[in-house]
C-alpha cells in the first residue's frame, strides 16, 4: 500500500466512523423519543383507567336498585293499574335483567287490560328472547287493538316488518 493509498484509506475510514457514529446518536435519540413517547401513552392510559373505572365499578348495582324499586312498585299497585306492571316488564327488558319476572308481570298487565302498549312490550319480550314467531303474533295484536283505540300502529308495524325480514 502506498502512502497516498494509506491516506485514502484513512480518510474513508474516518469518513465511516463519523457517519456510523452519527446514525449511532441520532438511532439512540429515536429510542429515547420513541421510549419517552410510549412512557407518556402508558402513563395516560393509566390515568384513564382510573378515572373511568369508578363509573364501571358496579353497573349491577344501579340495576339492582332499579328493579328493587320497580318490585316495589309492582307490589304498591292496585289491582286495576296495568301500566305499572306494564311499564315495570318494559324497564326489566331494557336494562335485559329480570326477564322472567318481567314476562310475569307483563301477562298480569295484559290479563288487567289487554291493550296495545302492553301487546306491544310482550312482544317485545319474546323478540328479545329469540321467539320471532310469537313476537310477530304478539305485535300483530297490538296493531288491531291499537287500530280499535285510534291509536297510531306505524312502530309496530315496522317492528313487524323487521321481525319478518330476519
Amino acid at each position: 500500500m502506498h502512502k497516498s493509498d494509506y491516506q485514502l484509506f484513512t480518510y474513508y475510514w474516518q469518513a465511516f466512523s463519523i457517519r456510523l457514529s452519527v446514525f449511532n446518536r441520532i438511532k439512540k435519540q429515536k429510542i429515547y423519543i420513541a421510549m419517552k413517547s410510549l412512557k407518556q401513552l402508558l402513563v395516560i392510559a393509566l390515568v384513564t383507567i382510573i378515572t373511568v373505572s369508578p363509573s364501571f365499578a358496579n353497573p349491577t348495582d344501579k340495576d339492582d336498585n332499579e328493579i328493587s324499586k320497580l318490585r316495589a312498585a309492582v307490589e304498591n299497585a292496585a289491582a286495576t293499574d296495568w301500566a305499572v306492571y306494564s311499564n315495570a316488564a318494559e324497564r326489566c327488558i331494557e336494562l335485559k335483567a329480570n326477564l322472567s319476572e318481567a314476562f310475569v308481570w307483563i301477562e298480569k298487565s295484559i290479563a288487567i287490560n289487554e291493550n296495545a302498549e302492553n301487546l306491544e312490550i310482550k312482544g317485545d319480550y319474546l323478540a328479545l328472547n329469540g321467539a320471532k314467531d310469537m313476537a310477530i303474533e304478539a305485535y300483530n295484536k297490538a296493531i288491531l287493538a291499537g287500530m280499535i283505540a285510534g291509536d297510531d300502529v306505524a312502530k309496530l308495524q315496522k317492528k313487524v316488518l323487521k321481525m319478518s325480514r330476519r
